[in-house]
C-alpha cells in the first residue's frame, strides 16, 4: 500500500471489518486496524493497548502473516460477517477517538476526531438498529460538542469543572442525547452507558450541577461489564464526587488498583489522584502527584495545566 494512500468513508471502515477477522485474538484485531486501517504509530497503538512497542511491532508482524495466509475472505455484502464483526469495528474507531481526543491542542488530533466521528457515523448507517453503534456515535457527538470549550483562546486546556459551556454546540448536544436515550432504550451495552454518562454531563448547568451519583452508577454498570483501566478511573473520579464516598474514599480506591499507576494511564492516575488530595486536605500529598503526573505526561497543554495545578497547590 503506497504511504500516501488514505481510506475514507465506507472504504475505510471496509478495511477495518477486514482486518478485524476472527482467528485473530481481539487485542491483535484491534491492534491490526488501528495501524493498518487508521494509521496510528505502532508506538501509540502499544500505548493504548497498553503493551510495549516491540511486543506490538511482534505481534503486527505474526498477525499480517497470519492475515495474509488465511483462506477466509470478507465481504460487505455478508450480513452476518458484517454483524460479527461490527463490535470490533466500534472498539477499533472508539479507540481513534481517544487517539485524537488525547492531543487536545494538535491538528492531527482533531484530525483524528474528526475521522472518527464519520466512522462511527458509517457505522451506524450499516448497522441499522443496533443499539452499541447509535451509543458509540451520540458518545462522540457529544463529545465532540464540548470541543470549543476546551482549549482557551491562548491555546492552554480548559478542564471540564472550568469549561465555558455556553460555547458548547447545542446543536451536536441535542443530536447526542436523542441517540443517548434510543442507545439506552435499546440494551445498557458499553458504548450506550458511556453514551449515557456523557448525556448527564451534557445537560448539567454547571460542574456543581452534575448528578454524580447518576454518573457514578452509570460507571458502575459499564466497569462490571468493561472493567478496562480506563473506565475504573473515571469510576473513581465520579465516585469522589457521588454521595455518601468522598474524595478521601476515593482516593483510598484509586491506591487499590495498582494497574492504574503503570503504563499510559499513569499521567492521568497520578493527576486524578493530586486532584483527589487536594479536595481530601491532603495538599503536600497532592504536590507529590502532581510531580508525578507532569513527568510522565506528552502533550504540552496538559503539561503545562498540570503545572498551574502545582502552582496553585503550593509547589
Amino acid at each position: 500500500m503506497p504511504a500516501e494512500f488514505s481510506f475514507t468513508g465506507d472504504e475505510r471502515l471496509e478495511l477495518i471489518l477486514t482486518v478485524c477477522h476472527p482467528d485473530l485474538a481481539e487485542e491483535t484485531r484491534l491492534a491490526l486496524a488501528l495501524r493498518f486501517a487508521c494509521g496510528i504509530g505502532t508506538r501509540e497503538v502499544a500505548a493504548l493497548l497498553l503493551v510495549s512497542e516491540p511486543t506490538m511491532a511482534a505481534r503486527l508482524t505474526r498477525a499480517k502473516k497470519r492475515l495474509h495466509d488465511s483462506g477466509v475472505r470478507f465481504a460487505m455484502t455478508d450480513g452476518a460477517q458484517v454483524r460479527s464483526r461490527l463490535p470490533d469495528a466500534l472498539s477499533v474507531i472508539s479507540l481513534l477517538y481517544t487517539t485524537g481526543y488525547a492531543a487536545p491542542t494538535g491538528e492531527d488530533g482533531r484530525r483524528l476526531c474528526t475521522d472518527a466521528v464519520e466512522l462511527a457515523r458509517d457505522a451506524l448507517r450499516i448497522a441499522g438498529d443496533d443499539s452499541e453503534a447509535r451509543g458509540l456515535v451520540a458518545l462522540l457527538v457529544l463529545t465532540e460538542a464540548r470541543h470549543p470549550a476546551r482549549v482557551d483562546p491562548a491555546g492552554e486546556l480548559v478542564v471540564l469543572a472550568e469549561a465555558d459551556r455556553g460555547l458548547w454546540d447545542r446543536a451536536l448536544i441535542a443530536e447526542g442525547e436523542a441517540l443517548a436515550t434510543e442507545a439506552l432504550n435499546g440494551g445498557t451495552g458499553r458504548f450506550a452507558l458511556q453514551a449515557g454518562i456523557a448525556g448527564v454531563h451534557a445537560i448539567a448547568t454547571d460542574w456543581n450541577g452534575t448528578d454524580w451519583s447518576a454518573i457514578a452508577r452509570l460507571y458502575d454498570g459499564l466497569v462490571a461489564q468493561w472493567p478496562s483501566p480506563s473506565a475504573r478511573l473515571a469510576r473513581i473520579v465520579a465516585r469522589g464526587y457521588a454521595d455518601g464516598i468522598g474524595a478521601a474514599g476515593a482516593r483510598l480506591e484509586l491506591d487499590a488498583d495498582e494497574e492504574l499507576f503503570r503504563g499510559s494511564l499513569a499521567a492521568q492516575a497520578f493527576a486524578v489522584r493530586a486532584e483527589l488530595g487536594l479536595r481530601a486536605g491532603d495538599d503536600a500529598g497532592a504536590r507529590r502527584d502532581l510531580h508525578e503526573a507532569i513527568g510522565r505526561v506528552a502533550d504540552p497543554a496538559v503539561r503545562r495545566h498540570l503545572e498551574r495545578r502545582l502552582g496553585e497547590s503550593g509547589g
